[in-house]
C-alpha cells in the first residue's frame, strides 16, 4: 500500500514538526458478496476501500487525522494540517529527530491466510457452493424458499510509528448464511409461513 520511504517521510515531518511520537495506520478492505434465491442470483456486489490515518502525540494531547487519498502530497498535507492544531508546524527539530530507521515487525505465521488467494475462485464458483446450501437446507417438502448468502472480506493492515517500527496484518474472513421459509399450513387465519436461518464461518 505505501512503501518505506513514504512511511518515514510522514512520520519525520510530524516529528519534525513537534510531536513526540507519531503513528501511521494504512488499511485496505477488499469485500464481496453474493445472496441467491432459490438457486438464484438476486444479488452480486464486490468493492475496495483503502485509507489511512496519523496520529501525533504532544506530551499528553494527541491529534488525529485520516485520509483517503495514499499519495505522498495527500498524506504530507494531512500531517501539517494535524501540527496546525498543536501551533508547530514549520518548527525545527533543535534536538536533531528524525532519520527513523524502519524496521519490519514479524508478527508471526499468517493464521488467516486462505487457502486460495483472494480473487482467484470465480462467480461460478461462489454460485455453485451456495446452491449446495440450498439443496442441503431443504430437508422437508414443506420448505418453499431457501435464502443462501456468501460474504468475503480481506482487509490488509501496516502501521508504522516513530520508534521505527513497522507491522503488516492481513484479515481474511468468510461467512455462509443460509434462510429456509417453510410453510406450515392453513390454520384458520390464512397461510402461515416460518422462517429459520443458520450462519456458519471460520472465527
Amino acid at each position: 500500500m505505501l512503501n518505506h520511504d513514504t512511511f518515514t517521510a510522514v512520520l519525520d515531518k510530524g516529528r519534525n514538526a513537534g510531536a513526540d511520537f507519531a503513528e501511521v495506520y494504512v488499511e485496505r478492505w477488499r469485500r464481496r458478496t453474493m445472496r441467491a434465491i432459490n438457486g438464484s442470483v438476486a444479488e452480486a456486489n464486490s468493492g475496495i476501500q483503502q485509507g489511512a490515518g496519523v496520529r501525533l502525540f504532544f506530551g499528553h494531547d494527541v491529534v488525529y487525522g485520516y485520509t483517503n487519498d495514499l499519495s505522498d502530497e495527500a498524506l504530507g498535507e494531512l500531517v501539517t494540517n494535524l501540527a496546525a492544531f498543536k501551533g508547530a508546524e514549520g518548527r525545527p527539530d533543535a534536538s536533531g529527530r528524525g532519520g527513523i530507521d524502519l524496521r519490519t515487525v514479524n508478527a508471526g505465521p499468517d493464521i488467516h491466510a486462505p487457502e486460495k488467494a483472494f480473487g482467484t475462485r470465480d462467480k461460478l464458483w461462489r454460485l455453485e457452493r451456495l446452491r449446495e446450501a440450498d439443496a442441503a437446507a431443504r430437508i422437508a417438502p414443506e420448505i418453499v424458499q431457501v435464502e443462501t448468502s456468501l460474504i468475503e472480506w480481506d482487509q490488509e493492515v501496516t502501521v508504522a510509528n516513530s520508534d521505527g517500527v513497522l507491522v503488516d496484518d492481513r484479515r481474511v474472513r468468510s461467512r455462509l448464511v443460509t434462510q429456509a421459509i417453510e410453510f406450515a399450513g392453513d390454520i384458520g387465519i390464512g397461510n402461515v409461513m416460518e422462517k429459520q436461518t443458520r450462519g456458519s464461518g471460520a472465527g
